[in-house]
């Protein structure tokens, strides 16, 4: 029957399709018995295709007969013409009994094992090579995942150090947070006593210093005695003659006497004035000074400064800043 070649047939496209599906086949090692097999396969089945394709088309052309010596145009013409059954199933039979017994010298089966090994090898390899493949990736992610560990590891020792240093701090406050609200109150009542004793030590030397200093400097500038030179007039032993009551007083309190005490009251007045001025929050620091021995005698020594638009105005000069530009008379 026709059931050999229909199976040589299946086994060729079952390798074709196999072949033409799996692009790669070829593409991955085998070693060379297996490649010297796979070269023996092939070459025996193209030995078979050209035998079996010889083979056909001697049948055709020399219209072999065996028996009644019939062709295959004949059988086909049979076919046709012929209406008996039985006849045309001899005639089929006597041909398939001719493929039969010609056939039988070619083996057309495939080795099913060697293809089922050359796939396995086939998938083993790709298998492989996506391991490989996944390897090298892991091994990268594990790298980045190492160094970030590091740099997390770093900042963790930073914030420990930082949390330690906080702590220290934190145990400070809460020393100085413990202290009674009593005991603040007593801290602050003993600086604000200790800022007055300060201001009052400072008035009284202040004062001081203008009764028995600047009160003999104001008095020979209103004179006109050059500054240094302001002693008082001398006093003449000589006998006067008994006055009243208060000619004897006039005697001791004399007229220079008398404008030094009201130099100095006003220097001290003007001071003071100037220095409420200039700790008022948000006053003007200025104030307007009728020219005087007072304000010149001021303004000399470095204590206070004019207005830079208006002569008139005056100020006590900021110790604690660097002055740039000082008005004189």
């Amino acid at each position: 029957m026709m059931s050999g070649f229909q199976k040589f047939a299946e086994k060729c496209r079952k390798y074709a399709l196999i072949t033409f599906d799996n692009e790669d086949l070829f593409n991955f090692s085998m070693d060379d018995p297996y490649e010297f097999r796979l070269d023996e396969i092939i070459k025996d089945l193209n030995e078979k295709i050209h035998y079996q394709t010889e083979f056909l088309k001697n049948i055709k052309e020399s219209n072999v007969a065996v028996s009644d010596s019939y062709s295959f145009q004949k059988l086909a013409d049979l076919e046709k013409n012929t209406k008996n059954p039985r006849e045309r199933l001899a005639w089929i039979k006597h041909y398939a009994n001719l493929y039969e017994e010609l056939s039988r010298t070619v083996d057309f089966t495939i080795d099913d094992d060697f293809i089922t090994s050359l796939l396995a090898r086939q998938k083993i390899q790709k298998n492989t090579t996506e391991a490989q493949l996944t390897m090298k990736i892991l091994e990268k992610r594990l790298k980045k995942t190492l160094s970030i560990i590091e740099r997390e590891q770093k900042i963790l020792e930073e914030s420990k150090i930082i949390g330690s240093l906080l702590d220290e701090r934190l145990k400070k406050l809460e020393k100085q947070s413990q202290r009674s609200s009593q005991e603040i109150l007593n801290e602050c009542r003993m600086n604000v006593k200790e800022a007055e004793r300060s201001v009052n030590k400072f008035m009284r030397e202040l004062v001081r210093f203008i009764d028995e200093e600047l009160g003999d400097i104001l008095l020979a500038e209103q004179s006109g005695a050059a500054v240094g030179h302001a002693d008082l007039p001398e006093k003449k032993h000589t006998k006067l003659p008994a006055e009243s009551g208060q000619s004897t007083l006039d005697k001791h309190v004399s007229i220079q006497q008398k404008d030094k005490i009201t130099l100095c009251n006003s220097t001290k007045e003007l001071l003071e004035n100037l220095m409420n001025q200039s700790v008022l929050p948000g006053a003007d620091p200025y104030m307007i000074v009728e020219d005087s021995v007072i304000g010149r005698i001021l303004l000399r020594s470095g204590l206070v400064m004019l207005h830079n638009k208006d002569a008139r105005k005056m100020r006590l000069v900021e110790f604690q800043r660097e002055i740039d530009e000082m008005s004189f008379i």
